[in-house]
């Protein structure tokens, strides 16, 4: 081969691999939204996620607005089990929704799935 060709093929591949590398890569899947806190009475109320290499578990949790004791009240709204040969991504169900209506707390989670919950006791609602 003529050392001109193959100048060009590797002047080509150099551009080529150049472009690429600066591309920037992105996540196959966004991370789970951020719900804001709701404010109710003297409390802050959110979400909470505690995650294991078996489990996810969503909590939906009330404590005294600026105070770092111990939760007034704790429910859990649900988990889902992990599969270890799939990516964790792929298997989390994250709250999309969190909205207070008078006394009661609307939660909704990524598959559709809506719960309420006493926003003064934290107790779920039918």
């Amino acid at each position: 081969m003529n050392h001109r060709v193959i100048t060009q093929f590797l002047c080509f591949v150099l551009v080529t691999v150049a472009l690429f590398h600066a591309l920037p890569v992105e996540a196959k899947r966004r991370g789970p939204p951020q719900i804001a806190p709701i404010f109710f009475d003297e409390w802050t109320i959110r979400v909470v996620r505690e995650k294991t290499e078996q489990t996810q578990a969503i909590f939906v949790e009330a404590r005294k607005a600026d105070s770092p004791a111990a939760p007034v009240w704790r429910t859990e709204l649900y988990q889902v089990k992990m599969d270890p040969l799939l990516e964790t991504d792929v298997q989390e169900v994250p709250v999309t929704q969190l909205r207070l209506e008078g006394q009661t707390l609307k939660v909704r989670d990524s598959l559709g799935r809506a719960y309420k919950l006493d926003a003064s006791s934290g107790r779920k609602l039918p």
